[in-house]
């Protein structure tokens, strides 16, 4: 060894030692400072599960208020209590931490619920979080509930005491409007479904987490002595996590001294606990730290030795560097050439995270130049969302020797779209330098077609008709659960099948054949028909079959969409049975009318006949007058008045005529034979009629206005008399307005009380005793007027002037088209 050698030696031996004696000492001097950063380690980590299970927890929410937005949609279609249990199950097999669904009305009684038990209870939502101010449908957290479900179960506040083995459920509340009713729909959460779900971050027997409410009231926690329901005492991170949106620090707790970290979710009024215990946490530092200062020693003695053994090395090294420099050059040329192709977006990073090489598919979506670029950091790039900057930031920074990093990240480009990234993490080794290499596809394309196929299979999954899709032969390839539940063919026994399994055998030949040339003309047809179900049951139903074409306009698939209408037959069949009753209680009523008003029409013409007789027996008994023209003229008086009564019988006869041929009605002639029939009431009565009439005419059936007019003048003139007015009027106009015939009807009894004005048209709604009227009289008045004449009729008060004098009453205004 020569004299430089030996210098050189000696020379690296004294700079070797003077770096291990300050190694020493900086190390010495800095165990405290490394406990320092064990602790803000920790709080870091801690930081970071508090983050995570804010994430998953507000996900956990949000797929609650999915379901009820769900359950919303199904209850506007459906409010079946039978379809809304099943719907009811559906959701619980397919979320089992939510132990029961609940839908109360306005008053917050349960209406609806997946458990019967509760089914009428009452619910008090003065405990819920958060109180809403301007948006009434926001979700909102009660009070956790000790007990499997409401039935049998206590809030946790009126609880004397709290079993830590006892079951709970956290109560989430949010109103719905549904047909512009207010519902309130309930949905009890099982709380360990919280231990279940993060047994992995929990298996650090260190750790704790608790859920509380941004109102300070503890709704969950992981540690069994700590009180759920009880509301958190003076913690200064729990006030300083909801002002900046996350906080971490040490805090003393019962005494117990943790390092907590905060962090409140994005959407809901929830905050996350993370409590590491500080002392078990940093037992194993401290074992460590002494296990440091025994190793210090040997790592001297072997610095040493390490440091000779590479002087020597380093000669050696020299020479192999050279060689291995060659061949990274090239192997660098080669990378260089596939960074700069346009197939993915591509970054080169430093291991602190800056920015070394970026491909121009970058600098596109940003719309950035390379210089505006290069040397920051990539999570300081302006395209990402705050979770995936911190995602970034934490993986670079931590990331390990050929390891893989995958994650889909969500950036905004130049456009402020938000596009897909799947993106990459790895590294390649240049210079003995590790540079890591982020590699991203653009798959916004794929999950949106994804997303759609999806959508597109829960609307047809959960659509209200049934729907069956075949091919172009007509073999079943697919049906929902809704054709599944209305046939009562299982989707089995229903896929390779024809849809002639549900023929019903009603329909002819001719049927078919006209429908089927229907659909392969103008691809589709629509009608109702009668089927069979797998039980033969025959069911009505409302069918719609679309023809499918492909991109050669030849037929691909037929889609059938039915609704069962088997209900709406139903009660269109005793909605007219029902009228049919009505109309006869309604002609027996008028029957009941008439033959009073003969029987007034017949006392007058009866006591002529009985005096004039009665006088021309007595002259004839007592021979009192022999004068042949006194006789005459009772005779002529006794022809009249038994004329008089053969009209009245002709005029009964007439209103009982059952015809339901229309005709031209002369609405004049109508209303004097009215008027006629009623004439002895109305004269005995002392009440007035009015006319003011124009010869018109309408189509319809004479018999049908004329009860309607008679029924509405009857009504005028009981309110004439139960009001006792002095002087009666009734006022009768009949005019033509537009392509309409108006008949107004009025009287000056003071009008019809405001609250039941609009409800006299009800049927059996009358304001009159029992012995007087029956409520049907209106009702089908306003039957016949609107759907056997094609008109309306309505009821108003109205206030006028007759002679000087002003006047108020009820008005009723009948429109019929014109003849």
């Amino acid at each position: 060894m020569n004299k430089r050698k030996i210098k050189g030696f000696i020379k690296t031996l004294i700079i070797a030692v003077s770096m291990i004696v300050i190694v020493i000492g900086s190390i010495v001097s800095s165990l405290s400072i490394l406990k320092d950063e064990a602790i803000k380690t920790h709080l870091k980590i801690a930081q970071i599960e508090a983050n995570t299970l804010s994430s998953q927890i507000e996900q956990t929410f949000s797929t609650v208020e999915f379901v009820i937005s769900n359950l919303k949609d199904f209850l506007k279609i459906n409010d079946d209590e039978a379809n809304l249990k099943t719907h009811f199950n559906e959701i619980l097999r397919s979320t089992p931490y939510i132990r029961s669904i609940n839908i109360l009305n306005k008053d917050k009684n349960v209406i609806y619920s997946s458990n019967y038990l509760n089914t009428n209870l009452s619910l008090n939502d003065n405990d819920f979080f958060p109180k809403p101010l301007f948006d009434k449908s926001i979700l909102r957290f009660g009070n956790p509930w000790i007990g499997r479900d409401f039935i049998s179960a206590v809030e946790v506040t009126k609880a004397d005491t709290v079993n830590k083995n006892e079951s709970s459920f956290l109560p989430i509340l949010k109103m719905v409007n549904i047909k512009e009713k207010t519902y309130f729909i309930l949905i009890n959460i099982n709380t360990t479904y919280f231990l279940n779900k993060n047994q992995k971050i929990l298996s650090n027997q260190n750790l704790n987490f608790n859920i509380y409410r941004l109102d300070g009231i503890l709704l969950f926690s992981s540690k069994n002595s700590n009180k759920i329901g009880t509301k958190i005492k003076d913690s200064i991170l729990f006030e300083e996590s909801i002002k900046k949106d996350k906080a971490s620090g040490i805090e003393l707790v019962d005494n117990v001294k943790y390092m907590s970290a905060y962090q409140p979710t994005n959407i809901y009024p929830l905050n996350i606990d993370i409590q590491l215990d500080f002392k078990k946490t940093l037992a194993e530092w401290e074992k460590k730290r002494e296990n440091i200062v025994t190793i210090i020693s040997l790592l001297i003695s072997f610095c040493v030795i390490l440091v000779i053994a590479l002087i020597y090395k380093n000669n050696l090294e020299k020479e192999r560097e050279i060689a291995f420099q060659r061949k990274e050059l090239a192997d660098k040329k080669r990378f260089q050439i596939l960074f700069e192709q346009d197939i993915f977006l591509a970054i080169t990073l430093k291991s602190d995270g800056t920015i070394n090489q970026i491909n121009n598919l970058v600098l596109q979506f940003l719309d950035l130049s390379k210089d505006e670029v290069l040397n920051k950091r990539i999570w300081e790039l302006p395209c990402w969302n705050k979770e995936d900057k911190e995602w970034l930031e934490k993986e670079v920074l931590s990331y390990k020797k050929n390891t893989k990093q995958e994650r889909i990240l969500y950036p905004r480009n130049k456009e402020n779209q938000v596009k897909v990234f799947d993106f990459k993490l790895t590294s390649i080794e240049l210079s003995e330098n590790i540079e890591l290499v982020a590699l991203a596809i653009d798959i916004t394309q794929k999950i949106e077609k994804e997303e759609k196929l999806q959508h597109a299979y829960v609307v047809f999954q959960n659509a209200h008709d049934g729907i069956v899709i075949t091919d172009k032969n007509g073999k079943i390839i697919t049906v929902n659960r809704s054709f599944i539940n209305s046939t009562g063919y299982s989707f089995e026994e229903t896929v390779g099948q024809n849809p002639k399994i549900l023929n019903s055998g009603i329909h002819d030949k001719k049927f078919y054949a006209d429908m089927w040339n229907s659909i392969l003309k103008k691809g589709f047809w629509e009608g109702e028909l009668l089927n069979k179900r797998k039980d033969n049951s025959l069911y009505n139903e409302r069918l719609t079959i679309n023809a499918v074409y492909d991109e050669n306009q030849e037929i691909k698939n037929f889609i059938g969409m039915f609704s069962d209408i088997t209900k709406q037959k139903q009660q269109e069949k005793a909605l007219k049975e029902q009228e049919q009753i009505l109309y006869q209680q309604s002609k027996l009523a008028a029957m009941g009318e008439m033959i009073e008003n003969i029987a007034h029409q017949w006392r007058q013409p009866l006591s002529i006949i009985s005096s004039a007789v009665t006088g021309m027996q007595l002259q004839k008994e007592l021979n009192l007058n022999d004068d042949p023209e006194d006789e005459i003229k009772n005779l002529v008086l006794i022809n009249q008045s038994a004329q008089y009564l053969s009209k009245t019988i002709d005029d009964f006869r007439n209103f009982l005529k059952t015809d339901k041929i229309k005709a031209n009605v002369h609405i004049e002639d109508t209303i004097e034979k009215a008027l006629d029939l009623l004439s002895s009431k109305l004269r005995n009565r002392s009440i007035s009629i009015i006319r003011n009439l124009e010869s018109i005419e309408v189509l319809g059936i004479e018999n049908e206005l004329l009860q309607v007019i008679m029924n509405i003048i009857s009504n005028s003139k009981d309110a004439l008399e139960d009001k006792k007015v002095e002087n009666k009027m009734i006022f009768i106009d009949a005019f033509a307005e537009n392509h309409d015939a108006v008949i107004l009807i009025k009287d000056n009894a003071g009008g019809i009380n405001e609250e039941i004005i609009n409800r006299v048209f009800e049927p059996y709604f009358t304001t009159k005793h029992k012995s007087q009227g029956t409520g049907i009289g209106l009702y089908m008045s306003e039957e016949i007027i609107k759907n056997h004449m094609e008109g309306t009729i309505s009821c108003t008060n109205t206030n006028y002037t007759y002679e000087s004098k002003d006047y108020s009453g009820a008005m009723f205004k009948i429109t019929i088209p014109l003849s």
